[in-house]
């Protein structure tokens, strides 16, 4: 099951690779077709996925028995990640899609230096430059300087994150949310404990308070301490409880 997991990866890998010319994780199947627009937030879920399958069972894991190298695979991802995705010194951020700026085949409305992408590419990074399955060089130190960057952007007044900077314009809230909060909690406490320690306390404060008794943890506070579940749109409240919040805040260890 891990090795056909791993060989859809890799197709998706391909199929990246053969129209944008870099190692890193096509999108989606869609309708019988690839989309082969990466997102760099997936990317670096899937090299966590690489690190911790090649964990449990070697770094000569194979897609199938005489397959494609999940190692070679890891690295590519890896070196795409650090050097097509990462804005260089003066950016300080990974870019949310690659090609840059490129929509996806079902189009969605995103914006650059969001926090959940730079939580979850530093987190990747840091953890794969030392796996030991490492066979490129080391960026490792684009992680804190990711989280550097974007903390000062995307930090909101509760103690959690919000989705991208605000600038003030129309469609741009002051919202922070527990999911994205947990994720840059996890990463702070990764790439740098000691530094960060302040921050991923008052992550881990942020999330006991928007959590019930039953579980459930809000998806959203306001900038004015209002709780909400998740939501559609900037201003109307959405369906009910998310199930990942929850998830999230108990691997953020809140």
């Amino acid at each position: 099951n891990v090795r056909k997991a791993m060989q859809f990866l890799r197709d998706l890998q391909y199929a990246h690779t053969v129209a944008h010319g870099t190692g890193l994780i096509a999108n989606l199947v869609y309708q019988g077709t690839i989309d082969t627009v990466a997102l760099l937030a997936d990317c670096a879920e899937s090299l966590l996925a690489m690190t911790k399958a090649m964990d449990a069972y070697g770094q000569s894991l194979t897609t199938d028995p005489s397959g494609y190298s999940v190692k070679t695979m890891a690295n590519d991802v890896y070196y795409s990640m650090c050097v097509s995705a990462w804005t260089g010194d003066s950016g300080r951020y990974y870019t949310t899609s690659y090609p840059p700026g490129e929509n996806t085949e079902i189009p969605f409305t995103y914006k650059e230096k969001i926090s959940f992408t730079a939580a979850l590419c530093s987190w990747a990074n840091y953890v794969f430059a030392n796996s030991g399955y490492r066979t490129t060089e080391d960026y490792s130190s684009q992680a804190e300087k990711a989280l550097d960057f974007i903390n000062t952007l995307t930090a909101g007044q509760w103690g959690g994150q919000m989705y991208s900077p605000y600038y003030g314009e129309s469609d741009e809230t002051k919202d922070e949310f527990a999911g994205y909060t947990a994720l840059m909690t996890i990463a702070m406490n990764v790439v740098n404990a000691t530094k960060y320690s302040q921050m991923i306390s008052k992550g881990k404060e942020l999330l006991k308070w928007m959590a019930l008794e039953d579980g459930r943890v809000y998806d959203i506070v306001k900038d004015t301490g209002e709780l909400l579940v998740s939501r559609v749109t900037p201003y109307e409240e959405g369906y009910g409880f998310l199930s990942l919040p929850s998830a999230l805040a108990l691997l953020a260890g809140a």
